[in-house]
């Protein structure tokens, strides 16, 4: 079965996780990703945490489906490869920082006055223009700028990020859809665009979406850590007898339930309780209720009763339960393919679910230089002879 974007070549210049992310978004999609980085290996072979072959767990992610050659393209020999490989391209991902050798070599409005219908996603930290252009960042980094840590943790304690690099994800999310969007517009008008992402982009936004800002504006309300509790509705997080269950009930109905469910419907009518808000402002109330509740049972029966109410629950599992979940196995959410020196190693499963034109995951990630003679022979026709006094020189 053909892939939605099996006619689409991406060049893949990027190192560490978001940009990576967008391009192996596209690869799962099929589109020929052809991952391009210094000659030897990139940083991001070594960046995190590492598998036992001496690579980090997350290249062996984001490097799936992509073929990969080395190049140095700042030298003149390599800016003439890179000419060359641009010709056959109908998408760049990169995460230059504005102002580097590297940015200016894939400036786009000078590419694009050669190929008006290519498409370039630049992921950055702080974005290509603006009094931050020329900063570095990070997921964690970002977090900090746009809030999110502000907003994270328990009341007390420090600012507080999150180990999931959602920043990272989101903008590498983010830049994919601008690619597929991009393509769509280039079907209709013929002419291609740059993707401009950055992570203080997802960093600042995201955290705009439970309210936090607007709440502020209109009220001059700061408000702060809230732990496991909503920001503007009821949740928590319990001990049970053998681990912990976060529950959920938003709306009225499902709190009515709810009360029901732990013998108190009178909950459901208490002036205190009517509503999201009122909940969220007397969250420690209903706390008063819920944790012996809780605690007087085991996290399957309590799950079990609050399933029966369809109160939205779930147990908090560690990495070893998640793997084992019946809904993780039937959606394929880990798969699992073997790597040369590791083993057997989970990734996650593609994304989204595509009811005709399904992804997949056909290749591992490539060693450097892997496929240097299939794209630069005899995709580009470079003699061997020539590969080999270029391989001499330290241009790929």
């Amino acid at each position: 079965m053909d892939k939605a974007l099996k006619e689409i070549t991406v060049l893949d210049f990027s190192r560490f996780t978001a940009a990576p992310y967008c391009a192996m978004l596209l690869a799962d999609m099929g589109a020929r990703v052809i991952r391009i980085e210094r000659p030897g290996g990139g940083v991001d072979r070594q960046f995190g945490l590492m598998g036992p072959d001496g690579e980090t767990y997350v290249f062996k992610m984001t490097a799936r489906n992509k073929e990969g050659i080395t190049l140095n393209f700042v030298p003149p020999e390599g800016q003439e490869i890179l000419a060359l490989l641009l010709q056959k391209a109908d998408v760049v991902v990169h995460n230059f920082t504005p102002g580097s050798p590297e940015y200016k070599l894939l400036d786009y409005d000078v590419l694009s006055q050669k190929d008006p219908r290519l498409i370039m996603v630049g992921v950055s930290g702080c974005g290509a223009y603006g009094p931050y252009a020329d900063r570095t960042a990070f997921d964690a980094t970002a977090k900090a700028m746009g809030g999110a840590m502000w907003l994270t943790g328990f009341p007390g304690d420090p600012p507080l990020k999150s180990t999931t690099p959602y920043v990272d994800l989101g903008a590498g999310c983010l830049g994919a859809f601008g690619v597929v969007t991009a393509l769509y517009h280039r079907e209709r008008m013929g002419k291609g665009q740059f993707i401009d992402i950055s992570l203080l982009d997802v960093g600042s936004t995201f955290p705009q979406f439970v309210g936090a800002m607007a709440l502020y504006h209109t009220t001059g309300e700061l408000r702060q850590q809230l732990g496991n509790y909503g920001f503007g509705v009821y949740m928590n997080c319990f001990e049970t007898r053998d681990g912990w269950v976060m529950i959920a009930p938003f709306g009225d109905s499902l709190w009515s339930r709810l009360c029901r469910m732990v013998g108190h419907p009178e909950m459901a009518t208490d002036p205190r309780f009517l509503h999201d808000s009122d909940r969220q402002r007397n969250r420690f109330l209903i706390d008063d209720v819920f944790i012996p509740w809780f605690k007087a049972r085991t996290s399957a029966e309590a799950l079990a009763e609050l399933d029966k109410a369809r109160i939205p629950s779930a147990k908090v599992d560690d990495m070893s339960e998640v793997r084992q979940n019946p809904q993780v196995k039937a959606r394929e959410l880990v798969l699992y393919r073997e790597y040369p020196g590791v083993g057997e190693v989970p990734m996650p499963g593609i994304l989204p679910k595509l009811s005709l034109t399904p992804g997949g995951l056909e290749k591992t990630a490539p060693r450097p230089g892997e496929d240097n003679v299939t794209i630069y022979h005899e995709m580009l026709g470079i003699t061997r002879q020539k590969l080999a006094a270029l391989k001499k020189k330290g241009i790929i």
